[in-house]
This record gives structure tokens, C-alpha cells and sequence, in this order.
């Protein structure tokens, strides 16, 4: 099986023709229901390797939750296979509503050029991220059936706010510009995220991914399944009942010792991973 077909077969997904507005839309919703998002493999020790190698094996072939600087450089691989012609840039996440000039730029989003517009695609936020791609359209409302988004312009720094509408009210999701990343941005940026203590991602278990009816997220000692009916809570506090939900929602199968390690990151109990 080459390249191609594997990434196909990892998110079920049977092209129909050229990528266009429509396709586009089907694969990106495609990727994040099949590769969960998740930071479970650096809490047990494992850094991201970005190489086209690792991503194939761990992604691809094991199916493994994974984080933006590799759901992303993933898929912008495949965009360039497929003779597109795609472009990586670092964005400042805001989920605490910090202001910008505050926060480093320390997640991975795709922007795309099609059909003369450019697009804003990103298959590796997590909870609450894009289920397909939006236009850099401002002030537009882009209704995806899970969750509202809009793009706001920040003319001050030239560059873009997404928003995620939430419980009525328009929350900041990140703000990114124009400017290019290159891998070695993406090596330099995973390494913080990826080894330092007051990263986020070294201090809880955060596994997510869209389904059918919703979107599940699990963090600090529930799973939640959120869909436009309402939202399910189903609580843990064991290694064993961590394992079923992993095994059950998410496909990921780890040994009793794996999951007795991932228990307080995923209870939110944890001091940062060594």
C-alpha cells in the first residue's frame, strides 16, 4: 500500500475527483474523526518526531492520537501530494482570552489557497477545533452542525482572530497571520510545547475527536460527548475504567502499567511529565 492509499484507508475516506470546495470539506472532517487529537504518547515519554517516516507509523499504520505539529504536517503532506500547494503558519492560542502580544506561537494551522480564495484548515487543535475548512472571509458566520465559527481582523498586526461561539457568546480560539512556517519553525515550536514544565500539554491528558453525533473530549477525570442535543458526562477515576474509554471511544490500547502512568495526567492530578 503506498502513501496515499494508506492515508486514505486511516481516515475512510474514497477521493471523488480533483480536491475542490465540497472534497475538501468531506476529508477534513474525515481526519479529525478518524486520528483523535491527543498528547497521551509525550506523557509517557515519547517526544513527537515530525518526520514523514514517524508520522506514517504512528498516525497512519497505529493509529495513534497525535497534536497539531503532527495532525497538521500530515495533512499539508498529503495537499502537496495531491499537487496543492499549501502553506504552514504558528499561531497564538487564546483560549484564556490573554491578549496576543502575550502568548507564544505555539500551534501549527494550514492555510490554502483554492479556486483563488484562501482557505484556513486545521485538523489538530482538539476540543472545540474546526470540523472543516473557513474561508478568510471577516465576520462571516460558519455554521459546522457541531459548533459556530467566525474570523475577525486584527488591523493593528495584519492578522486574523478565530472565534467559536460558546454557550452564546463569541470565544477566542487563536490569532494567526500570513507568515510562513517552515520545519524548523515546527522543530524549534514542538520542542517548547513538548518538553517544557509550564506547558499544558506536559501537565494533563487531553484526547479528543469528532464522531457521528458530536464531538468527545476527554480531560481531567470525565469523558464528555457534546452534540447539538446536549452533552453526556461520563466520569472515571480508576486506570481500568481509563483503559476501557480509551480502548472503546478512542481506539487506543495501552498495557495496565501505560494506563496507571496516564491516570493522574488524566485525572488532572499530575505535576508536569519529566
Amino acid at each position: 500500500m503506498d502513501w496515499i492509499a494508506r492515508y486514505h484507508a486511516a481516515l475512510g475516506y474514497t477521493p471523488a475527483g480533483p480536491l475542490d470546495q465540497a472534497s475538501l470539506a468531506r476529508l477534513h472532517r474525515a481526519h479529525v474523526t478518524a486520528l483523535p487529537f491527543g498528547n497521551l504518547d509525550l506523557l509517557l515519554g515519547r517526544r513527537p518526531v515530525l518526520s514523514p517516516t514517524e508520522l506514517e507509523r504512528k498516525v497512519l499504520q497505529e493509529r495513534r492520537p497525535a497534536y497539531c505539529y503532527e495532525l497538521n504536517t500530515l495533512l499539508a503532506d498529503y495537499l502537496q501530494r495531491q499537487g496543492l500547494q499549501p502553506t504552514t503558519h504558528l499561531a497564538r492560542v487564546l483560549l484564556e482570552q490573554t491578549p496576543r502580544q502575550e502568548k507564544p506561537r505555539s500551534h501549527l494551522i494550514i492555510t490554502l489557497l483554492l479556486n483563488g480564495e484562501r482557505w484556513l484548515l486545521d485538523v489538530g487543535f482538539g476540543g472545540g477545533g474546526l470540523c472543516e475548512p473557513i474561508p478568510l472571509r471577516v465576520d462571516e458566520t460558519f455554521d459546522q452542525g457541531q459548533d459556530r465559527y467566525r474570523l475577525q481582523a486584527d488591523e493593528e498586526a495584519s492578522g486574523w482572530y478565530l472565534q467559536r461561539e460558546l454557550d452564546g457568546q463569541w470565544r477566542q480560539m487563536y490569532w494567526f497571520d500570513l507568515t510562513p512556517s517552515y520545519p524548523a519553525d515546527s522543530e524549534v515550536s514542538n520542542h517548547f510545547v513538548a518538553t517544557h514544565p509550564q506547558s499544558r500539554f506536559m501537565r494533563e491528558l487531553m484526547l479528543t475527536r469528532l464522531c457521528a453525533d458530536g464531538r468527545l473530549v476527554l480531560h481531567k477525570g470525565q469523558l464528555s460527548h457534546r452534540s447539538p442535543a446536549g452533552q453526556r458526562i461520563t466520569t472515571f477515576s480508576s486506570a481500568s475504567e481509563l483503559d476501557t474509554l480509551l480502548r472503546r471511544e478512542f481506539g487506543v490500547a495501552l498495557s495496565p502499567a501505560e494506563c496507571a502512568q496516564l491516570l493522574p495526567f488524566a485525572l488532572g492530578t499530575a505535576t508536569a511529565c519529566a
